[in-house]
């Protein structure tokens, strides 16, 4: 599963990458050279790409909170199997 998600993952934020780099390559402004212009480009789709992972970041954050609950009859026999009380 840790494939998968890390493949969705990936899969989105090239996504997000190649489509605001595309959409900031439409934007010409006037008196940029074609190496500025590049750099440009990569800095808002990178900018772009890394608030999009920091939403992941903060979405698994808050399933691991609140969503994920450990099963407490597991830990009890587990407990009793080492002789805690």
């Amino acid at each position: 599963m840790q494939q998968v998600g890390g493949s969705l993952g990936l899969a989105v934020l090239v996504t997000v990458f190649g489509t605001v780099s595309a959409s900031a390559s439409r934007q010409r402004t006037q008196g940029r050279t074609a190496a500025a212009m590049a750099r440009h480009v990569f800095v808002v789709a990178a900018d772009k790409s890394f608030w999009m992972a920091s939403i992941f970041l903060v979405a698994t954050l808050l399933l691991v909170v609140f969503a994920i609950r450990p099963d407490v009859g597991t830990r009890r026999a587990d407990a009793e199997l080492v002789g805690v009380e």
